[in-house]
């Protein structure tokens, strides 16, 4: 099993929200095909008040209430999420009033996809 940590920010957020974004400009992040994502951790800041929601699929699947500057570390939040294709995972940003800027860290937990034993 290998741990992998996804970075993914935006820009530019005021009270209608966006999508954050990974290094490839991909909105959804989702692993390669035969392999499992536990998404075990969310480490997220912004730059000014704002909340975010992190969708399993197109379903809201938790929030996260923060007003973090960037010069801080970043607030993890436990979460435990399986992601196999073709489901996929995201988060939406959206600032408290104003504009704001947000990154997140996801540590997600790598393992092969196993077959169930017939019968099993």
């Amino acid at each position: 099993m290998a741990t992998r940590i996804i970075r993914m920010t935006g820009s530019g957020f005021t009270t209608g929200g966006g999508t954050l974004s990974d290094e490839d400009g991909n909105l959804v992040i989702q692993p390669p095909n035969n392999v499992k994502w536990t998404l075990v951790e969310v480490r997220i800041a912004m730059s000014g008040a704002g909340y975010a929601h992190g969708f399993f699929n197109t379903e809201k699947y938790h929030s996260f209430d923060q007003s973090i500057d960037f010069g801080q570390n970043k607030v993890p939040h436990t979460v435990v999420v399986d992601i196999v294709r073709p489901n996929n995972y995201s988060i939406d940003v959206f600032a408290a009033s104003g504009t704001i800027n947000a990154v997140a860290e996801l540590v997600i937990e790598e393992s092969p996809v196993t077959a169930t034993p017939a019968g099993g």
